[in-house]
């Protein structure tokens, strides 16, 4: 019995060796213009990113690519960012004090 916990451990501490040194991050290399200042995911897989001066970003395919989403928006320093978990309407809060809701 000793034998078989000991070689359980064994296999458990090898186990968590290999996934260590897989790859768990890797960069996708866009470029947002300005820094990042929310991010937010909706129900359907979708990310969300708002900017310090470039507004609002949308991804559909888990963040490799991404497109800006910022028609009606008066003011692209965005300084929070928030989906609302019943609509999945977007709130974004500008640095000027504006306040914006998607439609």
């Amino acid at each position: 019995m000793k034998k078989l916990a000991l070689f359980l451990n064994l296999l458990f501490i090898l186990s968590l060796n290999t996934f260590s040194q897989q790859d768990f991050w890797f960069n996708t290399n866009f470029n947002f213009g300005s820094e990042i200042t929310g991010l937010v995911t909706s129900i359907n897989n979708e990310l969300f990113a708002s900017t310090e001066s470039n507004g609002i970003f949308h991804s559909s395919n888990s963040g490799l690519g991404w497109i800006a989403i910022n028609n009606g928006l008066s003011s692209n320093d965005i300084s929070a960012l928030s989906i609302s978990p019943e609509t999945q309407t977007l709130i974004a809060y500008s640095w000027g004090g504006n306040y914006f809701r998607s439609t």
